[in-house]
């Protein structure tokens, strides 16, 4: 019967990042329970093509900037194409321009599909990013994504609580939403992180810690990097290792400068598995101001490390339930995270319970809460 369902799973980008490999493995998880399967990008990059299961169909809409304002009518228009041609019987969508762009194009084509749409972010955090007139037509579409979909998923209960109190739902409504949580444990993680590194820069002694991420403001790294300072007058022989790239790159390397730390921070660039270094730290570290999850930590846990966290709004507290798996600190305080971070390196939880945690969020266990979405709606 399974593979009578065809289910499409649409994305902006088909790429190696986090949200994008949250999408291939859920579908990679329904393939492999014999779903009619198929991967739907605005836009396709080459090279995760190789983390596809060999007969997932995957269409590529040719839509380099899905997410521009003007795109709405090419993202309606490649998407409706596509519905007339495949008939897909549920289709799962995780951006909000693209999400916007099918329900529109479900409207225009007067077809039965099932819309389920998933939040990857909080919202209301978020927003406060975006300039006004952006803001306004994020929150428009978004109502109006959620009278139509038939399903809101949040990445994480807060992120769904957000939706709810923003939106001002309505009890009649308030049964389209649901949690579930993003797929990220993998034992290939454990394995990649036994990897061995030969960079000389990393391969200090002392104290190491790290943090893995994109280098934008929302991560807040400027915090961090004042934390570590306040770290150093009680730790002198630590470390911090900074793994990714972005636009906050030169600023932060400026801000090491000014307090004269960089001799002790190194920035890593972009590593196809930061795996294996965060396995050798000893701690790794988030210090976000809002998150929708928190991929890296669940990550962080399977490679067995010990995680400072800011409880930022959302996914972070959840996922170490309230400190349990973890240790928690307010945004924005470096003294605090300092606090933290010496309290973790003091405390720390044994790898086994921190692996048996990330397990938690195995794609196998995510997925099965998928399929019976799935089947909910499709009676």
């Amino acid at each position: 019967m399974n593979g009578q369902i065809k289910i499409a799973f649409l994305t902006a980008y088909l790429s190696t990042g986090g949200a994008e490999r949250v999408t291939i493995n859920i579908a990679s998880a329904f393939f492999r329970k014999k779903f009619n399967v198929q991967i739907v990008a605005a836009t396709v990059v080459e090279s995760a093509l190789s983390d596809i299961p060999e007969g997932l169909k995957v269409f590529d809409l040719n839509n380099p900037k899905p997410l521009d304002s003007p795109s709405f009518y090419r993202n309606t228009k490649s998407i409706l194409k596509y519905i007339r041609q495949e008939k897909p019987a549920v289709v799962i969508s995780t951006s909000d321009y693209l999400n916007f762009a099918l329900v529109t194009a479900r409207f225009i084509s007067k077809t039965k599909f099932k819309i389920i749409v998933s939040q990857q972010v909080h919202v209301s955090a978020y927003l406060k990013e975006l300039p006004w007139l952006n803001r306004m037509f994020i929150q428009l579409i978004q109502k109006v994504v959620i009278r139509n979909a038939d399903k809101i998923l949040g990445v994480s209960k807060g992120v769904v609580q957000d939706l709810i109190e923003r939106y001002r739902v309505g009890a009649h409504h308030l049964g389209k939403f649901q949690a579930i949580y993003n797929p990220l444990y993998e034992e290939k993680i454990e394995v990649m992180g036994r990897e061995k590194i030969d960079v000389s820069a990393f391969n200090v002694p002392g104290t190491r810690l790290i943090t893995v991420g994109r280098l934008v403001k929302q991560k807040d790294h400027d915090t961090l990097l004042h934390a570590f300072k306040l770290l150093l007058k009680k730790i002198p022989d630590a470390h911090l290792f900074i793994i990714g790239i972005g636009a906050e790159e030169s600023n932060l390397k400026s801000t090491t400068l000014n307090l004269a730390i960089s001799d002790k921070v190194v920035f890593l660039g972009y590593t196809h598995n930061p795996y294996a270094y965060v396995s050798k730290c000893d701690l790794f570290i988030l210090s976000s101001l809002y998150e929708g999850f928190g991929n890296v930590i669940v990550e962080a846990l399977s490679t067995g490390t010990n995680v400072v966290s800011t409880d930022c709004p959302s996914g972070p507290g959840e996922i170490l339930n309230n400190g349990e798996f973890g240790f928690l600190c307010p945004v924005s305080n470096p003294p605090m995270l300092c606090d933290a971070i010496i309290r973790a390196l003091q405390n720390k939880i044994a790898a086994p319970v921190l692996q048996k945690r990330a397990k938690d969020f195995s794609i196998e266990s995510i997925a099965g809460q998928y399929t019976s979405l799935v089947f909910s709606l499709l009676k």
